[in-house]
């Protein structure tokens, strides 16, 4: 059985199955000696300096602790349908990010036109707030979930503040925490990418 930071750093590298380990360190408040001791149960492997690999063993004891959060919760349908809540929230999402990148689905925005970025700035606030609440009810089962709220956080603060790029294209971008958070779900709930 794993505890809350082993589990919170095997997720987190199941999700993108190689993961830089500065990366890791800035997402997740990582204990090096954690991590070390995943790595030597097998779960992890170092293929570079600084690049971890899950490893079979791991997948399997993430999907493994996945399941035991939900047994013991009693709730398994309370994550099944925050997992539709999410998917909802997401074709929006979704087609926020289309309307950021291109104007009338073909022209590029340039983002010379703040009224139109100010009505999707607008909008994603609205998601972020429904983000933010199922987020809450998904910690209640899933003890690691809380760290999407700070992260969420700091992208739109970026955003707001006038760094674009942290709309889609930084690392820690607001684009790139919600794939993170929706793969972890996915994997959570059991459920299939819906494109």
């Amino acid at each position: 059985m794993l505890n809350n930071e082993e589990f919170a750093i095997l997720d987190y590298i199941d999700t993108y199955k190689v993961v830089k380990e500065p990366n890791l360190a800035a997402d997740i408040d990582l204990d090096p000696k954690v991590l070390q001791n995943l790595c030597e149960k097998g779960f992890i492997k170092r293929i570079k300096v600084s690049d971890l690999q899950i490893e079979p063993t791991g997948e399997k004891a993430a999907t493994e602790h996945r399941n035991l959060l939900l047994d013991k919760s009693g709730r398994k349908e309370d994550i099944l349908r925050y997992s539709d809540q999410f998917e909802q929230v997401n074709v929006r999402y979704k087609g926020l990010v289309a309307r950021w990148q291109m104007k009338d689905g073909k022209v590029p925005n340039d983002h010379s036109d703040p009224q139109y970025d100010q009505a999707i700035m607008k909008e994603l606030a609205q998601i972020h707030g429904e983000i933010k609440i199922l987020i809450g009810n998904i910690s209640q089962l899933v003890p690691t979930y809380p760290r999407y709220y700070q992260r969420f956080d700091l992208a739109l603060q970026q955003i707001n503040a006038g760094n674009m790029k942290y709309m889609v294209v930084a690392r820690d971008s607001y684009h790139n925490v919600w794939f993170e958070m929706h793969e972890s779900l996915l994997k959570l709930s059991g459920k299939q990418r819906v494109e």
